[in-house]
């Protein structure tokens, strides 16, 4: 019998939201860039480069795209004008929604000047990359802990993988329009000390039932969670760039569990037994019966006690890529 302990303290966050703008948790404009560098449509652009998109919210719902940033290496030869222009025309316009953008949106096309001196030669230092891009951007929390450089036995990475799944089966359930999963650790143990789900005011059950469910349904030791997914495999070099959610390549990306959970929580079914022993909001997490599901026909109403923003409130949200 193999026991994997968890190695470090840690909190792990994942994140699904229906109808996210691609562009935010895909990295769209990082990777136009590079397929144009590629396809040598231009032939002054070079490998470096990053990329950045501001959204303005209203209700949480973006509306606009307030800013786009794209920085990008290039030769000494071309001139700015020619840079921007293709990198308006070929990259911005090509990837962005048109309906988003308007006459006050801002494009900053290498900002700075000149970039013509990229890579570790122009910016060493690259530990632990940028954990922001690589996730949700500012849209979304994060635990603190970097991904790469580290085996799928730390829970910085693995459990935030797997903390987007339960998350993304939620919402792929029908359960929630948008669910945030935290899952938190002592180091030495490998059972998590806590975890919370929470809809924001979006789902059809209760976020105590969830929370409930996912810590009686969801194994989340490091080991069976690196087993369900299949983690021990070379796939993470594909990380490196464009992030590491919102595409369809990785397992935990999948909505395998979807159904049951849409079965046993929206269709008023006992819910099971344990399996992580997880304490949830100060109590054991035990087996759900039949009870802790409304009856057909009874309405449930979830109040968002997260947010007191009035009607129309508005926040902007930058997401960034790194190419």
């Amino acid at each position: 019998v193999v026991l994997v302990l968890e190695g470090d303290l840690g909190l792990a966050v994942g994140a699904e939201e229906v109808d996210l703008l691609r562009v935010t948790d895909r990295g769209e404009l990082a990777r136009q860039l590079a397929a144009i560098r590629h396809s040598k449509k231009v032939d002054f652009l070079r490998p470096d480069g990053k990329t950045q998109v501001t959204l303005e919210y209203e209700n949480d719902v973006p509306v606009r795209i307030d800013a786009v940033v794209v920085s990008t290496q290039h030769n000494e030869a071309v001139k700015y004008k020619q840079l921007k222009e293709a990198i308006m025309e070929l990259v911005v316009l090509k990837t962005l929604p048109k309906k988003l953008l308007d006459k006050n949106t801002k494009f900053h096309i290498n900002p700075t000047g000149r970039f013509v001196i990229g890579g570790p030669m122009g910016d060493c230092g690259l530990t632990g990359r940028k954990i922001i891009v690589d996730t949700y951007g500012g849209m979304g929390r994060h635990g603190g802990g970097a991904f790469s450089g580290k085996d799928p036995s730390k829970v910085d990475r693995s459990a935030c993988y797997y903390a987007r799944y339960v998350a993304k089966n939620i919402v792929a359930a029908g359960l929630a329009k948008r669910c945030e999963v935290q899952v938190a650790y002592a180091i030495g143990v490998a059972k998590p000390v806590g975890v919370r789900v929470t809809t924001f005011g979006t789902g059809k059950v209760p976020d105590e039932v969830l929370e409930k469910y996912v810590a009686a349904n969801f194994d989340m030791r490091p080991k069976p969670l690196i087993d369900e997914l299949d983690l021990l495999r070379p796939i993470y070099r594909q990380t490196a760039a464009y992030g590491h959610f919102g595409r369809k390549e990785f397992p935990w990306e999948n909505t395998a569990r979807a159904a049951k959970l849409a079965d046993d929580l929206l269709g008023g079914k006992s819910i099971g037994t344990k399996t992580n022993g997880v304490h949830t909001n100060g109590k054991p997490a035990l087996a759900l019966s039949s009870k802790a599901v409304p009856a057909k026909g009874k309405k449930v109403v979830v109040a968002d006690k997260s947010s007191n923003k009035k009607k129309g409130s508005k926040s902007k949200n930058a997401f960034a890529a790194s190419n």
